[in-house]
């Protein structure tokens, strides 16, 4: 044992020996010469057709008879006709599948007592090319290469409707992005091209971003997985759309939030619009889906919330819309009268909605135009009026000046104060403190921050 541990396990732990029982007859015939002792092989076989790797248990064989030998006593076990044409491979280790020598004996083969044989039916190229068409395996090499590769993918809808389910499909690291849609569609009964896929975080698992379709990406590209490590936790989100992703590429999908006349999020509007639209194209498609305010300017200004949701970020008509980040979550409210129509002695400032903190802002900030010499008693009454507020809310609302400067604390406004004066910088804003009352929100929630 001592010999046996030293010179086949001297690097393992443990030794572990494979123990063989034999029908002494049998025994006896295959061990009758003690100077020409057989070796023992493992016999594999690939099913084509169920796309299957069964071991098919073990035999025993001269080493100096020829390896196609193999050819009756594998149709005998797998009660074939003695016609039927068989490939054979050896399994040297993974990542090397080598077609046999049939001609030549087990010897110069290199076959050793413990080698793997893996064996096929021998198809014809039809039958070939049927099973590649199906994106399916046709040789011993092709389901060894899957075996090493394979990764196993959970699927789930990305938006829940209560139809789509979740399910598994084990994949090949290196199959194309076309032949995991192939996959995905086959199994959803759902055109292929009409499937749009999102990547996950390897940790929180939550959806990441869209996966563009290319030619030369490969599974292991989409699931960031690579060639040498186990991935227990493989997600990816799918979405069933009704037109093809390659129509779909040359477009951009808009989710606007109107807030109307009044500052209120009244209705969220999507839109999957030409990626060479301008933003006067989509003021056009959103004044159709919109109620604009009766005796109003009927003109909308779109715009996304800075970081710290004090300000709007301004979106002029002119702007195309494909150079938008994906995904593309915007505002939009009609620009009130007095903004288009300002006087001499103003100025336009930036309200935003805050609870207690300054950096707890909620809501969506919104333009306010400033008068010279108005006392923000009378200010406050255009404040209401722009935002839409109930005299009873409103009554509630604390107002202060909010300075651009970091460590600077808020300053209240009283009715007396007269703000025009002030020196304002660029991102310094009024903030009205009050309770979030939004459906759904929280007093901390900001508006959709766009970088």
């Amino acid at each position: 044992m001592e010999f046996i541990r030293n010179n086949m396990a001297a690097r393992a732990t443990d030794l572990r020996l494979y123990l063989d029982f034999n029908e002494p007859s049998k025994f006896a015939i295959t061990h009758a010469d003690p100077n020409n002792q057989p070796i023992m092989i493992f016999l594999k076989w690939f099913d084509c057709s169920r796309q299957t790797l069964l071991g098919q248990g073990k035999v025993f064989v001269n080493k100096h008879s020829k390896v196609s030998d193999l050819y009756a006593i594998i149709q005998e076990k797998m009660g074939w006709p003695s016609s039927t044409p068989i490939k054979l491979y050896e399994e040297i280790k993974a990542g090397m599948i080598e077609s046999m020598k049939v001609k030549q004996t087990f010897a110069q083969n290199e076959i050793q007592d413990g080698d793997i044989i893996t064996y096929q039916v021998d198809i014809s190229e039809k039958e070939v090319a049927d099973l590649e068409a199906q994106s399916l395996y046709s040789s011993v090499p092709q389901i060894y290469d899957f075996l090493q590769n394979r990764v196993l993918v959970q699927f789930k809808p990305r938006h829940d409707d209560g139809k789509s389910a979740e399910f598994d499909l084990m994949l090949s690291k290196k199959m194309t992005y076309d032949v995991m849609a192939h996959r995905v569609g086959d199994y959803l009964k759902h055109d292929p091209l009409k499937l749009r896929f999102t990547s996950s975080n390897p940790q929180t698992g939550a959806a990441k971003q869209i996966i563009k379709r290319a030619l030369n990406q490969s599974v292991a590209d989409i699931t960031q997985t690579n060639y040498y490590s186990q991935h227990p936790n493989v997600i990816l989100y799918y979405e069933l759309l009704d037109i093809s992703i390659i129509e779909l590429e040359t477009k951009k999908s808009l989710k606007i939030v109107w807030t109307g006349r009044n500052n209120k999020e009244e209705a969220t509007h999507s839109f999957l619009l030409p990626k060479t639209n301008t933003f006067s194209d989509v003021a056009d498609n959103l004044s159709r889906a919109v109620k604009l305010q009766p005796g109003g300017t009927g003109k909308i200004r779109f715009f996304d919330i800075t970081q710290n949701g004090r300000s709007q970020r301004e979106y002029t008509a002119s702007e195309i819309i494909g150079h938008l980040a994906d995904p593309a979550e915007l505002y939009a409210e009609e620009i009130p009268a007095e903004e288009l129509n300002l006087p001499e002695a103003s100025r336009v400032i930036n309200l935003f909605h805050y609870s207690r903190d300054p950096a707890e802002a909620h809501g969506v900030p919104c333009k306010f135009v400033w008068y010279e010499g108005e006392a923000f008693a009378d200010t406050k009454k255009r404040i209401q009026e722009r935002i839409g507020a109930s005299d009873k809310d409103f009554a509630k609302f604390k107002f202060a000046l909010v300075s651009s400067t970091v460590y600077k604390q808020p300053s209240p406004v009283d009715d007396t104060d007269v703000l025009f004066s002030h020196q304002w910088e660029k991102d310094d804003a009024l903030g009205l403190d009050h309770i979030d009352k939004r459906p759904n929100k929280t007093t901390a929630e900001r508006g959709i921050v766009m970088r």
